[in-house]
Order: C-alpha cells, then sequence, then structure tokens
C-alpha cells in the first residue's frame, strides 16, 4: 500500500485508514493510502547537487511510471521552482525529494523554508 504525507495543518485525504509516519524527527504527521495510479501523476520535484544523482532517481522513477518531474541543483533553485509552481496560493508539486548535504543551503534548511511556508 502506498501513502502521501498530507500538508501540515490539513485533513487528511478520506481513507478507510489512517497512520502516522516519522518525519526526519521533527514531529508527525497523517498519512493516507493512495493507489498507485495517483501517485503516478503526482508532480515530484528532485534536489540534489550532484547531476549525476538528478538522472539516477529520474530514471528510477521513470522506470516506475512516474514521469511528472523537475528537477533543481540547490536549495535556492528549489525554493525558486515551488515558487513558480504556485498558482493561486496553491503549489502543484506533491513530492519534494531533498537531498541533505548540499552546498550553501543545506537540505534542512530547505525543509525549515518550505515548512515555515507551507
Amino acid at each position: 500500500m502506498a501513502y502521501i504525507v498530507n500538508k501540515p495543518g490539513k485533513q487528511p485525504s478520506p481513507a478507510p485508514r489512517t497512520s502516522k509516519l516519522v518525519v526526519s524527527d521533527l514531529d508527525y504527521v497523517s498519512v493516507s493510502p493512495l493507489n498507485l495510479e495517483e501517485l503516478r501523476r503526482m508532480r515530484i520535484l528532485i534536489v540534489d547537487d550532484t547531476p549525476d544523482n538528478i538522472d539516477l532517481v529520474k530514471a528510477m522513477l521513470e522506470k516506475s511510471g512516474f514521469t511528472n518531474t523537475l528537477s533543481a541543483a540547490s536549495g535556492s533553485d528549489a525554493l525558486a521552482s515551488l515558487r513558480a509552481a504556485l498558482k493561486d496560493g496553491v503549489c502543484d508539486v506533491d513530492i519534494v525529494l531533498l537531498d541533505v548535504m548540499m552546498p550553501k543551503m543545506d537540505g534542512y534548511e530547505v525543509c525549515r523554508i518550505i515548512r515555515a511556508h507551507g
């Protein structure tokens, strides 16, 4: 069964079951089951300062049917991509795969900024 993490402050999607998923060691968030086709339609932002890593993640996702991806080579590029993806105050990026160790702005800082504006 596949799960998606709901954005903080939003109620989980109606589902037969919900559970808790630990995200880092920050807190707990609600998760709801989704089917695979719903997951494959999601827009995924891949953030990594190593181009080969981005290519590898994209190839792995595409092999599994996840083709709606975009990428960013730095934390600031990722935040710019997320701002550009805002339409009427809603971001159309569903999942961010974030490298933790990047120069200038590491993944933890990017995550803090995303959470502060979520």
